[in-house]
């Protein structure tokens, strides 16, 4: 595979984990504004198990990631 199709996926591998990771911040937010205001009706069963998974699927694109730019 040609050097720049390999930079073009490397570099969208790098803006997939940025949009996990700002889509992360954002749940981190929302929760702190729900639990400010009070409100329980925003579901926390789950949030670990997401965050897990989320964290889970950012290192396997890092390593995919690494493996593209060798």
């Amino acid at each position: 595979m040609p050097n720049s199709e390999l930079n073009i996926i490397r570099s969208h591998i790098d803006n997939a984990i940025l949009t996990i990771l700002h889509g992360l911040q954002d749940m981190g937010q929302l929760i702190a504004v729900a639990d400010k205001m009070k409100i329980r009706t925003v579901a926390t069963d789950g949030i670990g198990d997401f965050i897990s998974l989320s964290c889970n699927l950012i290192e396997a694109l890092n390593g995919l990631g690494d493996d593209v730019a060798d």
